[in-house]
């Protein structure tokens, strides 16, 4: 580490992850590009003195990137380290964490820290039945009623670790964002409380996108306030901070766009910036602060962390660790990559709920992975410096839609080059140019050349998700090479009623 840094006083650390949040709608970044699309006055509604003050003294990384635009995949990545087609989780709550790749809270606990999990999401980090409870020792639920309770009880398991002299790892992780249409309260001072998502969402597409993406700041405002404040200012006085390190960040973003729909069935799956780019934040013990500019991912955050507090380690991870950005050293971008996933709408089978419901009754579950609604790879893309080439598999048979993207404000949102049949639903205003008038073929060609080679890399045969589609119609049998690697560690049909009657209790189903 450099000289501005004392390794004796990274012994403990907290992983803060807040679901849904965007990297635009924090008080201390300063590109409101994409917030202005809902209105140009939106910006001017962000109060968030708390993340705010962690910026403050902390190293502010603007330009991170998740790698899945919903909570399952990013999260996989956040704490292994590892791609998607490493760690195994492509789909919502239906594989497992592949063996072969390490938790965070494994990794800590093998180097003799203290694991919890503080979590507001337990049928995903509480249970088993993911695998994303491996390595974890205890447990604390997060409700988002329950008006920062949760976080005094973490609060006080780190306080007893710290007096016994126990080194430890929490990770901590919100909802209260994600349900913004529940926590953020109207003008009219009454909170709008629907009984379950599918009402949620209803209710979305009844408001203006501009009332939406309101609602949106206000519950991220009243999060701040109310629960992270109090919660960082006690951590503060009890004198936590003072030996630990402190990680911002969250699973993916809001689109809250036309152009990039909104949170909800089937539509967090569109690879915007509004859903891929997320805050992430070092506060360091040493409260020293600088900002990094460079692309970074958020599975550089495991490498990091093992750096900083357990050197001697050398797990097998994708990411890089970002200690040289940490102590001020240059730093070239990273190659980020995100991808989606989604059913193909068969049979009885229209979503992931009644996916889950016929995994518990059936008595042949790979079966109804296979053929009644298998999960495929709709699109993926991959940011380069100033560029993101995004390639959609929605289609006729081995049709490939590319698309370039240039991220610098002013340009982005517009495509350099499309050459597709129609524009896919994640497109942002796409804009056909002739060859003549694109003379940077080079980087196209480099791009697709790169693409090409994350596609070989993945284990999954890429096929057109409209021709899977037909053959399933027409009683297609998927041979063993045409299954997704995931299907083989699904979730078994006798924990799949468990994960439903889960789910019920978080509001996601009826």
């Amino acid at each position: 580490m450099g000289s501005n840094f004392k390794p004796d006083l990274h012994k403990n650390v907290l992983l803060i992850s807040v679901d849904t949040l965007r990297f635009d709608t924090v008080g201390y970044e300063s590109d409101k590009t994409f917030l202005m699309e809902n209105g140009k006055d939106l910006g001017k509604l962000i109060r968030t003195p708390a993340i705010d003050s962690l910026a403050e003294k902390g190293i502010v990384f603007r330009r991170c990137y998740t790698t899945a635009p919903y909570t399952t995949n990013g999260h996989a990545s956040l704490l292994t380290g590892c791609w998607p087609h490493r760690h195994g989780v492509r789909s919502f709550f239906v594989e497992r964490l592949s063996p072969q790749v390490k938790t965070l809270s494994e990794m800590f606990r093998e180097s003799g820290f203290r694991t919890l999990h503080a979590t507001s999401f337990r049928a995903l980090f509480h249970t088993g039945i993911l695998g994303f409870d491996r390595g974890v020792e205890d447990f604390i639920d997060i409700n988002r009623l329950d008006h920062g309770n949760g976080e005094m009880q973490a609060l006080k398991w780190m306080e007893s670790q710290r007096a016994s002299g126990q080194r430890f790892f929490a990770f901590y992780h919100t909802n209260f964002v994600h349900d913004y249409v529940y926590n953020a309260v109207s003008k009219d001072g009454v909170s709008w409380t629907p009984s379950d998502v599918h009402g949620e969402e209803k209710f979305k597409r009844s408001i203006s996108l501009k009332e939406l993406a309101s609602r949106y700041i206000e519950a991220i405002n009243l999060y701040d306030q109310k629960i992270l404040g109090p919660f960082l200012e006690n951590m503060i006085q009890k004198g936590i901070l003072d030996d630990t390190i402190v990680v911002f960040t969250s699973d993916h973003g809001e689109g809250l766009s036309l152009k990039c729909r909104t949170h909800g069935w089937g539509s967090r799956a569109q690879l915007c910036e509004q859903n891929l780019r997320v805050p992430l934040i070092f506060r360091m013990p040493e409260g020293i602060h600088r900002t990094v500019d460079t692309t970074v991912r958020n599975i550089d955050i495991f490498p990091t962390l093992s750096d900083l507090c357990v050197p001697d380690r050398s797990d097998p991870v994708d990411g890089i660790s970002l200690a040289p950005g940490i102590e001020g050293e240059p730093m070239s971008s990273r190659e980020a990559y995100a991808e989606t996933w989604g059913t193909i709408p068969n049979g009885e089978n229209k979503d992931m709920i009644s996916l889950i419901q016929r995994l518990g009754q059936s008595k042949d579950p790979e079966r109804v992975l296979r053929r009644d609604a298998p999960w495929v790879l709709r699109a993926r893309c991959l940011m380069w410096g100033q560029w993101k080439l995004s390639r959609s598999y929605d289609g006729p048979p081995a049709f490939k839609n590319d698309q370039l993207y240039n991220l610098i404000p002013g340009h982005r949102g517009h495509s350099l080059l499309s050459r597709y049949l129609g524009p896919p639903s994640w497109s942002m205003e796409p804009i056909k140019l002739k060859w003549g008038d694109f003379d940077k073929t080079w980087l196209l060609r480099a791009l697709r050349c790169r693409m090409e080679e994350w596609e070989k890399a993945d284990p999954y045969s890429v096929k057109s998700w409209l021709r899977i589609g037909e053959e399933l119609a027409g009683g297609f049998e998927a041979s063993p090479e045409d299954r997704c690697r995931t299907y083989s560690n699904a979730v078994p049909a006798s924990e799949a009623e468990p994960l439903v009657m889960q789910l019920k209790k978080m509001g996601y189903i009826d």
